[in-house]
């Protein structure tokens, strides 16, 4: 938990300097590590979800981020 905690904040940092590239990838290490850890339908896991969602609507990726979401 406190690993997937440290990738979401560092997709954090990474989304507010507008690095979409680096705030996707720890977003997504998050995701997996929430997905073991927690299971697919977890609050903390659904969290990170949206927030992949979010950067990918930040990038643009309608289309990824609608068919991920």
């Amino acid at each position: 938990p406190l690993i997937t905690r440290s990738h979401v904040n560092l997709g954090n940092i990474h989304r507010q300097r507008g690095d979409y590239d680096d705030a996707l990838a720890a977003y997504r290490r998050g995701q997996e590590i929430a997905r073991v850890g927690f299971g697919e339908s977890h609050p903390q896991t659904l969290r990170i979800d949206g927030l992949v969602l979010t950067v990918l609507a930040d990038m643009g990726d309608w289309e990824r981020a609608i068919t991920e979401g």
